[in-house]
């Protein structure tokens, strides 16, 4: 799971030179997106798929696409 947290963490880093515009917006949230679609993936799930009961691993995956999401521009 390090792996994913540290591809969200450089996507947060990336994200954070965004300015608050429509399309660095777009950038921003694009690259949580692609983040957590990542992570997801290296724990074996897809993104976008309900979990009752999520694993460990999708929990950490969503705590940190939060994170990016909320380092996005908001207007």
């Amino acid at each position: 799971m390090k792996i994913c947290f540290l591809a969200i963490l450089a996507a947060l880093l990336l994200a954070g030179d965004a300015i608050a515009e429509p399309a660095a917006r777009g950038k921003c949230h694009s690259a949580c997106e692609k983040a957590v679609k990542k992570c997801y993936k290296k724990a074996g799930h897809k993104w976008g798929a309900p979990l009752a009961n999520p694993p460990a691993p999708i929990i950490v995956c969503n705590k940190a696409f939060g994170a990016c999401q909320s380092t996005c521009p908001r207007s």
